[in-house]
């Protein structure tokens, strides 16, 4: 309504009033409950301006409210054939965009999401308009000047701390063998003035690669090769044993065959040692030696603080890298045992095993199979 006033007129926003008080306090309950999942969201670290990290900043609840209040009852049916891909693309991308003011607005515009990043600093490239940004930033679709400055001058400091000796910055993502492309373009500001103050002209030379940035990435018919490989050698060494290099013979508890340790000859001592060597140290040296490294890769860019300058989710790298220090304790649990006996009946006394040394450390050895899978399984958050 319009609400006249003796010196001026005011324009009321009216209070709304229904007049079923459930449905009113059913309204009230599903908006405390969206803002209270929107002020939980977890911020997302780094600076990444994209689709997927614009739906990760909202939450699901606040995305289907606004489906369901742009989109209609049609989205509950089954049947939403009326709905073509174009306009359900349009859609989505508005509810992104009103989902981010929203979240930006309800945190005191100190949530930042994508849109109120990127969009501020298109807009601040674009025009060099502070009273531009500012007025965006007062409607909640940018962050404010003050953001932007502080963006560009983290940025200019990040690019001065990298810089070589030339003046040049390679970037830190830049695949080795891989053809590098190189592209230039001049930077001029104010460059029609009459006494030539205030004007800045550069030229900037930038570096970029097609394809992935974390390396070539492994194809179907790479994990057959390894798989296969995995059975050759599984085959080989088990077959060996058949042929006369060593021999099996029944385990202690008499259920099933091992390889018999208690005739410690030439042919059982230079098996056990290829086998030790080439199935334990070798595959666990390879372990070891690429976790290290990437340890002392993730501490180095930890250190330079370039991880948020890389397009990667490195909360999952790190989860990886955990599950795979897990892995590789499982490993020695399994096998150690095993590789104890087999060098205690070649270089000691094999009468001497204790018998349920003998029995335990084959079964730890055949459990690994069942070991990885429980890993994998408890490690994957999906």
């Amino acid at each position: 309504m319009v609400k006249e006033d003796s010196a001026d007129i005011h324009r009321v926003i009216p209070t709304f009033k229904h007049a079923d008080q459930n449905l009113f306090l059913n309204m009230v309950h599903v908006a405390l409950k969206i803002r209270s999942d929107m002020l939980s969201h977890p911020k997302q670290e780094g600076i990444v301006i994209s689709e997927d990290r614009a739906i990760d900043s909202i939450p699901n609840s606040l995305y289907m409210f606004l489906n369901l209040l742009l989109g209609g009852q049609r989205l509950l049916e089954d049947d939403n054939s009326d709905d073509d891909d174009k306009n359900t693309d349009k859609r989505q991308l508005r509810i992104l965009s009103i989902a981010q003011d929203l979240m930006y607005t309800a945190s005191g515009d100190k949530f930042l999401t994508p849109k109120h990043i990127g969009l501020a600093s298109t807009l601040h490239q674009a025009t060099r308009s502070k009273e531009l940004v500012n007025m965006f930033h007062l409607a909640g679709h940018v962050m404010s000047y003050r953001e932007v400055i502080k963006l560009d001058t983290a940025l200019a400091k990040k690019t001065l701390e990298t810089m070589g000796g030339d003046g040049a910055v390679v970037p830190p993502n830049l695949v080795k063998g891989r053809f590098v492309h190189f592209s230039a373009d001049n930077v001029d500001i104010n460059e029609y003035t009459l006494d030539g103050k205030g004007t800045f002209h550069a030229t900037q030379v930038a570096a970029w690669q097609r394809g992935p940035s974390e390396g070539q990435k492994m194809t179907m018919q790479s994990y057959n090769l390894i798989i296969l490989a995995a059975w050759l050698n599984a085959v080989f060494w088990s077959s060996m044993p058949v042929v006369g290099w060593a021999s099996y013979a029944p385990d202690p508890t008499g259920a099933t065959c091992t390889i018999n340790w208690r005739n410690n000859d030439a042919s059982f001592i230079s098996y056990t040692m290829a086998v030790i060597v080439v199935n334990f140290i070798l595959p666990l040296s390879i372990m070891l030696y690429c976790y290290y490294n990437v340890s002392v890769t993730m501490k180095r860019y930890k250190a330079s603080n370039e991880l948020d300058s890389v397009n990667m989710d490195w909360t999952d790298q790190m989860d990886v890298t955990k599950m795979s220090i897990v892995m590789i304790v499982m490993f020695l649990v399994a096998w150690s045992p095993y590789s104890i006996v087999c060098l205690w009946a070649s270089f000691g006394d094999p009468k001497r095993i204790p018998a349920a040394m003998a029995i335990i450390a084959p079964l730890f050895a055949k459990s690994s199979t069942f070991y990885n899978p429980c890993i994998y399984v408890i490690a994957n958050k999906k």
